[in-house]
């Protein structure tokens, strides 16, 4: 089964705001869970994000969907991490350089950073839908926002309405953020697409082929958290990878007993 992947990337330095970022992507990947089409999406986390960690990524991921969540400046930056843990600014036409040249299947960027609209306006002239903030925004805005978007996503909603409905979570919750988000669409590009096919009437494999597809990409998943883990050392390591290893063992340890019992 093709899946639709989402790269997550996170950035928090030292001497910054701390932001919730781990709460982000636990509210995101719950959402999926909880939708029509989560075994249609695949979610990927790279944290501490520094510049060339974003050329690695997108070589090595070749996501559908790309997802930044940290600091922006009001100069038009992101705000990853240097080598020494400390702020390191990217200017929006370093951004739109990197997606110009390493666009292959990207359709989405969504940058849930504060003023990160000036770097959407020159990333949209390259990838189909791009959503920015136009001014600052809270961390519970940008995780109902992110959150809803992506379950709407996996509801196999279009672009538009995915966007719609995030704003909508905000007005329902009573945050007064609701315009902050801005969705900006390439010139041409329909914004009523859907990203996902339905293959659940189209896919002719059977059931214990997907289940193996599954198990594979939870493995690789669980090495790469693993490997994560081995460089933070354990007594330094953030608890979200903790958790997020927690899962991956826990599911492929159900996909592997779903499997024994298909023998």
């Amino acid at each position: 089964m093709n899946k639709i992947k989402i790269l997550f990337l996170a950035a928090n330095p030292q001497n910054t705001p701390q932001l919730r970022l781990d709460e982000e992507i636990r509210a995101i990947t719950e959402k999926i869970r909880a939708s029509d089409y989560r075994d249609s999406l695949e979610l990927v986390s790279v944290w501490a994000v520094h510049p060339d960690d974003l050329l690695q990524s997108l070589n090595e991921h070749k996501p559908h969907i790309v997802h930044f969540s940290g600091h922006g400046s009001t100069k038009g930056e992101i705000v990853l991490v240097d080598r020494e843990q400390q702020p390191k600014p990217v200017r929006a036409s370093a951004l739109k350089a990197l997606f110009t040249t390493l666009k292959d299947n990207i359709q989405i960027v969504v940058l849930n950073a504060c003023y990160s609209r000036l770097q959407a306006e020159g990333i949209a002239e390259v990838i189909d839908y791009v959503i920015g903030m136009r001014d600052t925004i809270g961390d519970k805005a940008a995780i109902i926002f992110a959150a809803s978007f992506y379950r709407a996503i996996g509801f196999n909603r279009t672009v538009q309405e995915a966007f719609d409905q995030a704003r909508t979570a905000l007005l329902l919750e009573g945050i007064p953020e609701e315009d902050t988000p801005e969705f900006l669409v390439r010139p041409g590009i329909n914004p009523s697409n859907k990203l996902i096919a339905d293959t659940r009437l189209l896919n002719d494999k059977d059931e214990r082929t997907l289940l193996r597809e599954e198990l594979m990409t939870h493995r690789k998943n669980l090495r790469r958290l693993q490997l994560q883990l081995a460089q933070w050392g354990e007594l330094n390591a953030p608890i979200r990878l903790f958790n997020e290893i927690e899962y991956e063992e826990a599911k492929i340890k159900e996909l592997e007993q779903l499997l024994s019992r298909q023998v």
